[in-house]
C-alpha cells in the first residue's frame, strides 16, 4: 500500500520533471515564472531549484532588464548536461504516456544504467493462448 510520503515524493518528482520540461521549452525561466507554472509555494520552488542546481542540471545567471537597475536571476539547463536532461525528460514523458493508458499493465525497471518499459493494454483478452494471469506473468518474466 502506498503511503502519503510516497505520493509526496512522486508529486515532487513530477513537478521537477515538469519544471525541467518548461525550462527546456522556454530556454530560461525566472523564479516567479517557474513558481506560477507549477502553482507551488516559494519554499517548494526554492527546494526544487536547489535540488536541480545541486545535481548540476540547471544553472542560474543574471540579466539586466531594460529600464531597470536591478538584475533579475534566471535559470536555464546547463549546456554540458543537455543530453542528460533530455533523456530524463524523455523518460518522464514516456512514463506519463503509459500511465495515461486506461486498462493497462506496465512495468518500468532500470538495470545497469538501461531503462526498460513494457506495457500491455486491453489485458482482458487472452494473449497468445495464455490466460490473463499467465499473460501478466509472461510479460514480467520477459523483463
Amino acid at each position: 500500500m502506498a503511503t502519503v510520503e510516497h505520493y509526496k515524493k512522486k508529486q515532487e518528482c513530477d513537478n521537477i520533471n515538469r519544471l525541467l520540461s518548461y525550462i527546456k521549452e522556454k530556454g530560461s525561466v525566472s523564479f516567479t515564472e517557474g513558481k506560477a507554472f507549477l502553482n507551488v509555494s516559494s519554499v517548494t520552488m526554492s527546494s526544487y531549484l536547489k535540488k536541480l542546481l545541486e545535481e548540476k542540471k540547471i544553472e542560474h545567471y543574471y540579466v539586466l532588464e531594460p529600464g531597470k537597475k536591478r538584475r533579475k536571476e534566471r535559470y536555464r539547463i546547463k549546456p554540458e548536461n543537455q543530453d542528460k536532461v533530455n533523456a530524463q525528460i524523455g523518460k518522464y514523458e514516456a512514463i506519463k504516456f503509459i500511465e495515461g493508458i486506461s486498462n493497462h499493465i506496465y512495468v518500468y525497471r532500470e538495470k545497469d544504467g538501461k531503462a526498460i518499459a513494457a506495457f500491455i493494454s486491453q489485458i482482458d483478452k487472452e494473449i497468445s493462448g495464455f490466460s490473463r494471469k499467465e499473460s501478466q506473468v509472461k510479460l514480467l518474466s520477459i523483463i
